[in-house]
């Protein structure tokens, strides 16, 4: 083999060897990126879970304050009521 060509080969040999190497690095890039996207993803489910709850369990909250001012309000308007017939 003319020494050229020889030369042209090993190179060959070496870039074929340094794509795979490369190969490898991606792959094990994705496999570790999707782990972590993975992991994100759980944590984020867990703090919609919560935050969920706390948007409902709030809600209740405000429906029952809510509840009590208007009741209140009503008694309030009670008691002015007989105050202002009964005690002229």
């Amino acid at each position: 083999m003319d020494p050229a060509t020889q030369c042209d080969h090993d190179v060959l040999i070496e870039l074929r060897t340094e794509m795979r190497m490369i190969r490898q690095d991606i792959k094990e890039l994705k496999d570790g990126l999707s782990t972590r996207v993975n992991d994100h993803e759980s944590r984020i489910r867990s703090l919609e879970t919560h935050v969920g709850d706390a948007i409902a369990e709030r809600k209740g909250s405000d429906r029952a304050t809510r509840l009590y001012g208007a009741i209140l309000i009503f008694v309030v308007g009670v008691v002015e009521f007989f105050i202002s017939h009964y005690y002229r």
